[in-house]
């Protein structure tokens, strides 16, 4: 038995090692964004309704689930795994937080492998450019890297297409550095592209980008031979067919045409956009030209990462024109083409970070296979972590092991209070450290709420028109509204009929709370903010409500007060100007010395059954703009109360 492992040993031997440090260097971030739930997005509720579905059931029963809407025909494999990991977890929520934090950490970790793949030298310094660009794009330009899909919006199952695809292009990577044939390669991004089609189309799309690229590189090489042009332009025409046939395409075709909000910093419209691919597209063209001369002086296999980083440029942007190409001719939407922004961005980044390769670094002594393993032992994990770390969902998070909690209440609730209630909507309203979003996500995905029911929810409590059951919080204000209370309900989960409640809401009220602890008001409120403890900010210059008029002893009532505050400063006063049912204009003033005011108004007589007060607040600004701190809303006065006398 020899004394020393040999070379092939030793090499698996330190894969191993490199592959455990890039473990428990990304597990932490995995297992710490768990926790972390960014999404305020309606998309967030269908996602997991379809996620749910297959967590409990595994396969969706035949006809249409009206609590999915296009989710029935949705590519599920993103759903698929997280309802497997959910089993495992105990909770579908769970599942899909899992794999979203996994997916970040596939993303950055095979693209830093991927950037990786150069000289010793070139690796480093690209590397050290990328950590800048990372850090700085986190903390000034804040583009909408890989990562962000979960920010804000929530394209769920793009970002776990992106870790798939990025797999695919890694496995792409080593082939080639193993030296496996290119009609392997080209294999391989083609099976690879109808795995992650069933995940979501977009990524997939871009395979078939990295396909073409590749194709038409290999051809630029050398003077191709006949059969060389037929083989390409078979595989071309192979991998076509599988992406237009495949079972996603038709389905994700019609969801594209679907025109949702997606609000880009600095490419909102669709020009922009164009700029941003077409440079992408320059910077890729530019950097493949660059592997192809090293290629032709015999130094493209220790720069593949240059090779396929410009090829996933030029896919990446090449998709995002072809879209602009196919809105220009009536097909899809601008939403589908924005949805590009993730992969362009990045994309733009990485593609800036290997720069340096323009220059020459073969000068230097080549480095050895174990100077290579050593260095990435050091850099890869380092490298991916920084990134993973970099692209962090930022702004406000909801606690997700207390939505888990709230998720296991409420399908017990389903299970034992609802399973012998004849079919009819439910209404998760006002839970406990929820919000209107995670209620809709609840009710359509625990209670199989239709869509066109659940869709009430998402407008002021005071507008919406609800019909069946109403499950709330223990603690919430609709809890308050025991007239209104089920057989079943209890204090500890209040169960109210939905009819009542909606009756109760819309009924006129002497006095009219509008702090966040009340009852949602009965009153058309615009220009003003979320409600708060103590009530609600104007968050606008000019800001209106409109309340029904409520009998005081069988009479109208004469007058309103009005229990406001000013955003004052010791030497800022705020006015106010009101005017009653468009009548004429009253001004009031508050100032350091009169911060707290008690406004009463005169209601004229005989105007109908509702008064409309229209409040301009010429002095209205922001806490930023006065240094107090990061907050945006135009702040005038907060209206803690309304009272009819």
């Amino acid at each position: 038995m020899a004394a020393y492992p040999d070379q092939a040993q030793r090499q698996n031997g330190l894969r191993t090692l490199l592959l455990a440090l890039l473990v428990l260097a990304l597990l932490p971030l995995v297992l710490g964004g768990m926790d972390a739930l960014y999404a305020h997005s309606t998309d967030l509720g269908h996602h997991y309704a379809l996620t749910a579905r297959l967590y409990q059931d595994w396969s969706l029963p035949p006809g249409i689930d009206h609590s999915l809407g296009e989710m029935n025909f949705y590519p599920r494999g993103a759903h698929q795994l997280a309802a497997l990991l959910g089993k495992l977890l105990g909770s579908p929520l769970a599942g899909m937080q899992l794999l979203s934090g996994l997916s970040i950490a596939i993303i950055w970790a095979a693209l830093s492998a991927v950037l990786l793949a150069l000289p010793l030298r070139a690796g480093w310094c690209c590397a050290l450019l990328l950590a800048g660009l990372m850090l700085g794009n986190a903390n000034s330009l804040q583009l909408f890297l890989h990562g962000s899909e979960i920010g804000g919006y929530y394209f769920y199952a793009q970002l776990v297409g992106h870790a798939a695809a990025l797999l695919v292009l890694l496995t792409v990577l080593k082939l080639e550095q193993r030296g496996a044939p290119a009609w392997c390669r080209h294999l391989i991004v083609i099976a690879g592209m109808a795995g992650v089609a069933l995940i979501h189309l977009l990524p997939a799309s871009e395979l078939l980008g990295l396909l073409g690229a590749s194709l038409l590189l290999e051809l630029l090489q050398k003077r191709p031979s006949l059969r060389q042009l037929l083989s390409s332009a078979a595989l071309a025409l192979g991998g076509a067919l599988v992406f237009v046939k495949h079972p996603s395409y038709l389905g994700m075709k019609v969801i594209a045409a679907n025109n949702g909000v997606l609000d880009l910093q600095y490419f909102q419209s669709m020009p922009r956009i164009a700029a941003l691919a077409l440079a992408v597209l320059g910077l890729a063209l530019l950097l493949a030209w660059r592997w192809r001369s090293l290629a032709q002086q015999a130094q493209g296999g220790p720069s593949l990462g240059l090779k396929y980083l410009a090829l996933y440029g030029v896919a990446v942007s090449g998709m995002c024109l072809l879209q602009l190409l196919a809105l220009k001719l009536g097909q899809g939407s601008e939403y589908a083409v924005k949805k590009h922004i993730f992969a362009l961005d990045s994309a733009l980044l990485l593609l800036l970070a290997t720069l340096p390769m323009l220059r020459n670094w073969q000068a230097r002594p080549v480095a050895s296979a174990a100077e290579r393993s050593s260095a990435q032992l050091l850099l890869l994990p380092a490298l991916a972590a920084l990134s993973c770390y970099a692209v962090q969902p930022q702004g406000p998070a909801r606690d997700a092991s207390d939505l888990v909690q709230i998720e296991h209440q409420l399908t017990l609730r389903r299970d034992l209070l609802l399973a012998a209630t004849p079919a009819r909507n439910v209404y998760v309203l006002q839970m406990d450290h929820s919000d209107t979003y995670l209620d809709y996500m609840f009710s359509l995905g625990i209670f199989r709420t239709s869509r066109e029911a659940a869709f009430q929810m998402l407008a002021p409590l005071g507008e919406a028109k609800l019909d069946g059951i109403v499950l709330t919080g223990q603690h919430s204000a609709l809890s308050k509204l025991g007239q209104c209370a089920l057989p079943a309900s209890s204090a500890a989960f209040p169960m109210l009929e939905a009819r009542c409640v909606t009756r109760e809401l819309v009924a006129a009220q002497p006095v009219i709370e509008l702090g966040s602890k009340a009852l949602p008001p009965p009153c058309t409120i615009r220009g003003f903010s979320f409600p708060e403890p103590t009530g609600r900010w104007s968050e606008q210059p000019n800001a209106s409500i409109e309340c029904p008029l409520p009998q005081l002893a069988g009479q109208r009532p004469h007058s309103i007060t009005l229990h406001a505050s000013g955003f004052v400063q010791a030497e800022r006063s705020q006015r106010l100007q009101v005017r009653v049912n468009g009548g004429a204009q009253q001004n009031f003033v508050f100032d350091a010395a009169h911060p707290l005011q008690q406004i009463t108004l005169a209601l004229p007589a005989g105007q109908g059954s509702s008064v409309t007060l229209a409040l301009t607040l010429p002095d209205a600004t922001s806490p930023h703009a006065i240094g107090m701190n990061d907050d945006q809303r135009l702040l005038g006065i907060m209206l803690a109360r309304l009272e009819f006398r």
